[in-house]
């Protein structure tokens, strides 16, 4: 089976940001939530939120996310 993950820790990292809590000051989102994408555990996204994450990193919805085939 394919899978999907988010990539923010990935993406965050390169725009200088070092850990969830940063994350969630930068974009004023909940820690909580910031701390699951950051793990990758996070199984869904608010389009409100992934609209902040996207202006805050400066990215479109897209390049957070992986997408693993299984061929």
């Amino acid at each position: 089976m394919a899978t999907v993950k988010f990539i923010v820790k990935e993406v965050a990292e390169k725009k200088g940001i070092s850990n969830p809590f940063v994350l969630a000051n930068e974009t004023g989102l909940n820690y909580a939530i910031c701390y699951r994408l950051w793990k990758s555990n996070q199984q869904r996204i608010d389009l409100k939120t992934l609209a902040r994450l996207c202006e805050v990193l400066g990215v479109k919805p897209g390049q957070l996310l992986d997408y693993q085939s299984d061929t």
